[in-house]
C-alpha cells in the first residue's frame, strides 16, 4: 500500500484523484478493524457505558465487533488533514486545528457536550447525531473560515474563553 501511495504522490494527480485515494486508504484501515476478531481488539477500546450504539454485526460474520473509535478517529483526521490542505492552509494551521479539535472532543465523531447542544468533533451547535465524519469536518472548517478566518485564530480564543 505504502508503493502505491507513493506511486501517487509522484504523479501529477488532481485534487479529486488525491481524495479518491485518501478515501480508499480510510476505508480500507476501516475494512481492517472490522474485520479482525473481537480477541484481537484492544480491551482499552471497549466503550465504558455499554448502552451506547458501539457494537455492530459484521455482515460477512455472525458475531459481534466493536467497531473501534481509533479507527473512526484516524479516518476523520486523515479527511481533516486533506481538507486543511485543500484550503491552502500550512502546517501550523493543521497543528492549531488537530489542538483544537483535541481540545473540544478528542476527534470523537460521537461526542457529544453535556451542557448543550454541540455535537461531534467541532462540537458544532445543534449538529445532529449521526453526522458522518466527514460533514462534520466540512462544517467545522466552514465554521472556523467564517468566524476567526484560520484554526491557530480558533485556536488562541479557545485558549482564553474555553470555548470557540
Amino acid at each position: 500500500m505504502l508503493s502505491y501511495m507513493r506511486a501517487k504522490q509522484n504523479e501529477n494527480s488532481s485534487g479529486d484523484d488525491k481524495m479518491r485515494t485518501i478515501i480508499v486508504i480510510a476505508f480500507l484501515l476501516g475494512a481492517l478493524v472490522l474485520s479482525l476478531p473481537w480477541s484481537t481488539i484492544s480491551s482499552n477500546l471497549e466503550p465504558k457505558n455499554t448502552n451506547q450504539n458501539s457494537y455492530t454485526t459484521h455482515p460477512a460474520r455472525n458475531h459481534k465487533l466493536l467497531v473501534s473509535r481509533a479507527a473512526k478517529r484516524s479516518t476523520a483526521i486523515i479527511y481533516a488533514r486533506f481538507k486543511v490542505k485543500q484550503e491552502g492552509w500550512s502546517n501550523k494551521e493543521w497543528r492549531s486545528l488537530y489542538k483544537l479539535w483535541v481540545r473540544e472532543s478528542n476527534w470523537n465523531p460521537e461526542s457529544k457536550n453535556e451542557h448543550s447542544t454541540a455535537y461531534g468533533i467541532p462540537q458544532i451547535l445543534d449538529m445532529k447525531p449521526g453526522t458522518p465524519y466527514g460533514e462534520q469536518v466540512d462544517k467545522g472548517i466552514e465554521y472556523i473560515k467564517s468566524r476567526y478566518g484560520t484554526p491557530s485564530e480558533a485556536l488562541k480564543f479557545h485558549y482564553k474563553n474555553g470555548w470557540y
